[in-house]
């Protein structure tokens, strides 16, 4: 008898250790002012919220959630996400899914597939959904764009992408969501075919 109150005692210990953590790293993040950019730590070891306390990354990836989801969609999807003690949503800006593919209201991300004149219409979309992540305590983590439809040249991907309007669409994107906490990632790999400038 006394064995198994002990081994009730020490699982109950684990669930209410654990119950604890989880309640303390939810009302860390809740905290986490989610306008405010998160950093690396002083000592490096760590990503950090605004007031210095340790961010924790639960990432899922939806990489063409932009592109492929209707505002009611990504809605459940966050939602969904956020329950289930997610802190970061992985997302592409420019279309994933291709440059001459428009989003759910067909707009595609570029004007003339330009670099340098995003499409407006597209980017509020982008807009409603990284301020409607931020509502349910999510940061998104945005690729710029993914590498093999701007920046692959041969005759099956001709690049869209130059140097300077490269630079204009980074600065441009840089400004738009300078102030909404987004988390920059640079990604969206492919194999390096582009030309050397």
């Amino acid at each position: 008898m006394i064995r198994q109150h002990t081994a009730i005692t020490e699982r109950f210990r684990y669930a209410a250790t654990l119950a604890a953590t989880c309640l303390l790293m939810a009302t860390a993040q809740a905290a986490d002012d989610l306008t405010q950019p998160i950093r690396v730590s002083p000592g490096g070891h760590f990503l950090a919220q605004p007031d210095g306390q340790p961010f924790f990354w639960l990432g899922d990836t939806a990489w063409a959630l932009f592109q492929r989801s209707t505002r009611e969609e990504a809605d459940r999807y966050l939602e969904d996400r956020a329950a289930k003690g997610f802190t970061v949503i992985q997302a592409v800006a420019l279309g994933f899914v291709g440059i001459d593919t428009p989003n759910r209201y067909g707009e595609r991300t570029l004007l003339n597939n330009d670099p340098a004149t995003p499409n407006p219409r597209y980017f509020d979309h982008v807009d409603w959904i990284v301020s409607r992540a931020a509502q349910y305590g999510l940061r998104i983590a945005l690729l710029p764009n993914w590498g093999v439809p701007y920046l692959r040249v041969d005759a099956e991907h001709p690049s869209i992408m130059t140097p300077a309007n490269a630079r204009m669409y980074g600065r441009w994107l840089g400004a738009r969501y300078r102030d909404k906490g987004v988390i920059w990632v640079l990604g969206g790999d492919s194999t390096p075919l582009w030309r050397q400038d």
